[in-house]
């Protein structure tokens, strides 16, 4: 709306609201038509010696009365419906207002109390100083730490997958309760975004305000929670929200094979490296490249099918410290992960999918993946999925 829209609206709603300018206009109207109502002799009207012609100005009113009165009744009718569109605009900004004032209110109270459950959580554990005792972020990242400690990593990324989920659970074993209070919580807060009234652009922005309240070493329990159990509808929620989208995948148990062969340096480049991958793969983009050159990804595209061809470089950094065939793994682990893992095997039915053998040639390898029934391959949440597709294949 430009300003003179504005001011034409203003003006409008003066003149519905000032009860007096209805009568004021109506008697200079009234007042202005009598006196120059004169057919032929528009200059004698103050003539005291002039007779009003009684049939003429009976014709004035039914002029008036059947023409002009047709015409304010019109204005009046359209008025009123004006004020009435306009007071239901205002109630409906009301109760918008209303509504997002109380999201607003809720969400921020489970948030406070997501932080005050966290309070509660306490870490007992030994270090060169003696007794420590780690709570609220610090249980999650010392408990992260025993966890990474008892796993124990092969180069099989699907046995580390299904190891990766027993190690959890018997780490997690003696705090489950009160970290199950917590995981509900986040799950009324995801479910109070899924479910509010507010418009996609406020609900990422609420999605944004709780992902950095959550640390990775919170989103890594998060995640290994919903892998031990069926918990369908939370997976759904983290999928749409797409919470998990800024965890490094060498934080995974899964890849810790790989992760212990590098240095703090190059684990930051190898994660950098992988969420450029797994970023382009969802936007499909067709090239990626590390930042130091040492590695490569060109992305393909087909019916029913997705090929990934990932080359290292001859004087590559942190990948020339994988073999041969700990490379092939990887980049085996890789594919699954960005098809079934990260997405907790929602969007694509596992039994359809037929993983081909990765194919290594000097520094290249190609990974492959493609659907028997021949239905594309979702790498990411669609909006017209459903809680019920989701459910089906779960």
């Amino acid at each position: 709306m430009n300003i003179n829209d504005h001011n034409k609206e203003s003006f409008l709603e003066r003149l519905l609201q000032g009860k007096c300018t209805y009568i004021i206009l109506t008697i200079v109207f009234f007042a202005f038509s009598f006196l120059c109502f004169k057919w032929g002799r528009p200059f004698h009207m103050f003539n005291k010696d002039y007779i009003i012609d009684h049939e003429l100005f009976g014709t004035f009113g039914d002029f008036f009365g059947g023409v002009l009165g047709t015409i304010f009744t019109l204005i009046s009718v359209l008025l009123v419906v004006r004020t009435f569109k306009y007071q239901q605009s205002v109630t409906r900004d009301n109760q918008r207002q209303q509504e997002t004032q109380r999201f607003n209110d809720l969400f921020f109270e489970l948030l406070r109390l997501y932080q005050a459950q966290e309070k509660e959580l306490q870490y007992y554990h030994q270090e060169s100083v003696g007794n420590v005792v780690s709570d609220n972020k610090d249980f999650f990242f010392e408990l992260n730490k025993k966890m990474a400690e008892k796993f124990t990593p092969s180069l099989s990324f699907s046995q580390n997958r299904k190891d990766a989920v027993k190690t959890y659970i018997d780490t997690v074993i003696d705090y489950k309760d009160k970290l199950s209070i917590c995981y509900r919580t986040i799950f009324q807060i995801l479910n109070l975004i899924e479910k509010g009234t507010i418009n996609p652009k406020e609900k990422k922005e609420y999605l944004k305000i709780l992902r950095s309240q959550l640390t990775e070493s919170e989103l890594l329990f998060l995640r290994y929670h919903i892998k031990s159990g069926g918990y369908i509808r939370y997976a759904f929620l983290i999928n749409k929200s797409n919470l998990m989208k800024h965890l490094p995948l060498f934080d995974l148990l899964e890849f810790k094979y790989w992760r212990d062969k590098l240095d703090p340096v190059e684990i930051k480049y190898a994660n950098d490296f992988f969420i450029n991958l797994f970023k382009a793969i969802r936007k499909e983009k067709q090239y990626v490249t590390a930042v130091d050159r040492s590695i490569s990804a060109n992305i393909y595209r087909a019916n029913y099918s997705l090929k990934v061809v990932i080359t290292k470089n001859i004087n590559s950094t942190w990948i020339s410290k994988f073999n041969s065939k700990e490379f092939e793994n990887l980049c085996e682990g890789v594919l699954k992960e960005v098809v079934m893992f990260s997405n907790y095997s929602c969007y694509n039915n596992y039994k359809e999918l037929e993983f081909s053998p990765a194919q290594i040639n000097n520094n290249t390898v190609i990974v492959e993946v493609h659907n028997r029934k021949r239905k594309d391959i979702k790498v990411v949440f669609d909006n017209n999925m459903k809680y019920e597709d989701i459910k089906a294949i779960f």
